[in-house]
């Protein structure tokens, strides 16, 4: 389940444990389900990130932890960065080869 946390309040999370300047793109409705199940729907934040050099974009969302009331404020944030493709490609050193 998704909790009622605003886009303002998941941007400042993302961008206090990034230290960074974050850019909201867009949301996607997420339905997760097993074995035909449904066990979590909601939305999807993609973001986009200015600073941090290991990743330009990340998905982020949040669901109210159970057990707890929605006015206590009780949030679990979750978030995924994109990390940037590598400048160079993956090079073995000779030595490893054999």
């Amino acid at each position: 389940m998704t909790s009622d946390v605003s886009i303002d309040e998941l941007r400042r999370h993302v961008e206090h444990l990034y230290n960074c300047r974050v850019y909201w793109r867009k949301a996607e409705m997420v339905q997760e389900k097993f074995k035909e199940k449904s066990v979590w729907n909601g939305i999807v934040q993609s973001l986009e990130l200015e600073g941090p050099p290991s990743a330009s974009f990340c998905h982020a969302w949040s669901s109210q932890v159970e057990g707890q009331r929605q006015a206590t404020g009780s949030s679990r944030f979750f978030i995924i960065r994109r990390l940037r493709k590598p400048a160079m490609p993956f090079v073995r050193p000779s030595s490893l080869n054999t």
